[in-house]
């Protein structure tokens, strides 16, 4: 999936937490796929992933770095954080990590 989306554009993840470091490390420890990665704290903001070194981003910086994928890493926050997204650049498209592992294709916005 990320592979796949990223010859279309550039892709970020959504949460710097446990989560987003985890994925980093498993998914693109060479910083190949995930442009970077987006927090909407700002004590993690121009931090960077430790292990890989993926850049955590404030929202706004999603329009500047002209990322089109999103992946929401915490579905409990995922329709508020897709509106977020969307307010900020409407063509973005945003995705739940659990639906991709669950090996669906679902848009959520």
């Amino acid at each position: 999936f990320i592979i796949n989306k990223c010859s279309l554009g550039k892709l970020c993840l959504w949460g710097a937490g446990a989560k987003g470091m985890m994925c980093c490390n498993i998914f693109d420890p060479d910083k190949k796929y995930i442009d970077s990665v987006v927090d909407i704290r700002e004590n993690k903001r121009n931090t960077y992933i430790a292990g890989t070194g993926h850049i955590v981003i404030k929202p706004q910086d999603i329009l500047s770095r002209e990322i089109k994928f999103v992946i929401i890493l915490n579905r409990n926050y995922a329709c508020e954080i897709a509106a977020m997204i969307k307010n900020i650049d409407s063509s973005v498209e945003v995705f739940n990590i659990d639906d991709i592992i669950s090996g669906v294709d679902i848009q959520l916005f």
